[in-house]
């Protein structure tokens, strides 16, 4: 039985015995722990969300041109990517950035999530 659940059984009880003041008081408890069982809740998934970026940040790797990121599995090998730099750094977001190369072998990676920029001499 969950704690709700006894704060409900409580309240049926305090009732039962006509304690109009118990009863609100008992009431309010049930509202106190409904919103700590809310904020609990609340708590573990921003923790779970926090887990999920460190253990992404862990496996993130910088391009040699330092333009996008990559992930990397334990045994180094690559796994996924380009992602942009810029959407993991300030909202760490995996975007995918659009690659592009001009006539002149030149080239980079446009954000359309942040509209960053990167680009590269041939």
């Amino acid at each position: 039985m969950g704690i709700l659940e006894n704060a409900r059984q409580v309240a049926s009880a305090v009732q039962e015995i006509h304690n109009l003041e118990l009863y609100q008081r008992v009431l309010g408890l049930h509202s106190d722990i409904i919103e700590l069982v809310e904020e609990n809740n609340r708590l573990r998934q921003e923790n779970e969300e926090l887990r999920k970026q460190k253990e992404t940040q862990g496996k993130l790797r910088l391009s040699t041109t330092g333009h996008v990121y990559y992930l990397f599995n334990e045994g180094g090998q690559q796994e996924d990517g380009p992602f942009c730099t810029v959407c993991w750094d300030i909202d760490r977001k995996l975007v995918r950035p659009f690659a592009y190369r001009n006539e002149d072998g030149s080239g980079g990676h446009i954000c359309e999530f942040c509209r960053s920029h990167r680009s590269r001499q041939r």
